[in-house]
């Protein structure tokens, strides 16, 4: 098993530890835990009425790395066309909101972000083997916090350090970022070169030997017969 460590930086060792990261798999949304699988009745039946709880994909991606949360509670207000104050509850870190430029973001997602883009202080340095970088995305089929990091990879093996959170709103978004709020997903993966090729009948036949065996399960087959376990603790 391989180890990722998270640092606070200098300063920020007051950070109560129910705001510290944690494996994904222990911010499992409430939406979630509360979805039925399927119908009860036998396999037939769960079958045609499973849900997408039951879709192992939709899982590994909320349980996969680890999340970051908000140390401190945010207020959203808008004040104006396309302006926005924030505000929080510690005066520790002057800059816990701060901008980039409207010329740094411009044509972002084809966005009109003419007063630039606000930037999430990350207290945490993260670090990784050598060969692991991480990518860093809006925690993965939660509901909407009301900001959206940009998306980011890093190379955290050799750039061991706090990397900062630049984000957008949600749509006319205004109000409370409780403290405690997932705000990244953090998930590490092993550098490595590919090329690209486009398959014929020998991939189009795998792929058909692979429906079948997956098949011979009434439910569960992709996670009883493909699916390879990823723990992170």
């Amino acid at each position: 098993m391989k180890d990722i460590i998270f640092t606070l930086e200098k300063g920020s060792e007051w950070i109560p530890e129910i705001y510290y990261p944690v494996p994904a798999i222990k911010e499992i949304p409430e939406w979630y835990k509360n979805m039925q699988s399927s119908e009860a009745g036998d396999n037939a039946k769960r079958r045609e009425t499973e849900t997408m709880k039951r879709c192992m994909p939709v899982f590994d991606s909320i349980a996969s790395g680890y999340i970051i949360k908000t140390f401190t509670e945010l207020t959203v207000r808008q004040v104006g066309e396309g302006l926005f104050d924030v505000n929080w509850s510690y005066d520790t870190f002057p800059e816990t909101v701060s901008f980039h430029s409207a010329m740094q973001v411009e044509g972002y997602k084809n966005l009109n972000l003419k007063h630039g883009a606000p930037k999430l202080r990350n207290p945490w340095g993260i670090k990784t083997p050598p060969g692991y970088s991480v990518l860093i995305i809006s925690p993965m089929h939660r509901p909407a916090s009301g900001i959206r990091i940009m998306e980011g990879i890093v190379d955290t093996d050799r750039y061991v350090n706090s990397v900062q959170f630049p984000f957008i709103l949600d749509d006319g978004f205004e109000g409370d970022i409780p403290a405690g709020t997932p705000i990244a997903q953090v998930i590490p993966f092993k550098r490595d070169d590919f090329k690209m090729s486009i398959g014929g009948d020998k991939e189009r036949e795998e792929q058909i030997k692979t429906f079948a065996t997956v098949r011979t399960n009434w439910i569960n087959g992709y996670r009883n017969l493909m699916r390879s376990k990823k723990t992170y603790s």
